[in-house]
């Protein structure tokens, strides 16, 4: 028997070191299996985020260049820019006044804009199909830069209406 005991109990150190080794390797794999899945959801959603960013942005640039095709479409009408042009040499003319309105005001329902002016070079307001709102500050802005290489050049803003109140193009 005396060769017996040092055996049993050498034998609960070695089952305990083997169980907290066991532990050990059990508790790396998962904190390694953690790491490893915490790295792909990341890099999912950062692929996610940067795919939206590309729709939107995408979107911004096709929103653009609908305004701006609006704008050269609206300067290379020459019905359009002769009627204008009449108006800003006779700014009291009832008839150009109507005649540019009625078609400002089909643009406007047409495109779904929220409202249409018509500014000089100064940014005094022309035209506008929205009566007394006219361009806000930000619009204006906006006019002052477009004319400032050619002061002589006029300014038709665009404002559409949007989920989150008005947006000016």
């Amino acid at each position: 028997m005396a060769s017996g005991e040092p055996r049993t109990e050498q034998r609960p150190y070695r089952l305990i070191a083997f169980l907290t080794l066991t532990a050990v390797g059990v508790m790396a794999s998962g904190y390694f299996f953690f790491a490893s899945q915490e790295r792909t959801i990341k890099d999912q959603a950062e692929s996610e985020l940067m795919a939206v960013t590309e729709l939107k942005a995408g979107q911004i640039t096709n929103w653009l260049e609908e305004r701006l095709r609006d704008g050269r479409v609206i300067q290379g009408n020459p019905l359009i820019s002769s009627r204008v042009e009449d108006f800003l040499e006779e700014p009291d003319s009832l008839r150009l006044r109507s005649e540019i309105l009625g078609w400002l005001n089909s643009l406007q329902k047409h495109r779904k804009y929220e409202g249409i002016f018509l500014l000089d070079a100064a940014g005094r307001t022309l035209l506008s199909t929205d009566g007394a709102k006219g361009p806000t500050a930000y619009d204006r802005k906006l006019a002052d830069e477009a004319v400032r290489p050619q002061r002589e050049c006029h300014y038709l803003g665009f404002s559409e209406k949007g989920k989150n109140g008005r947006g000016t193009y």
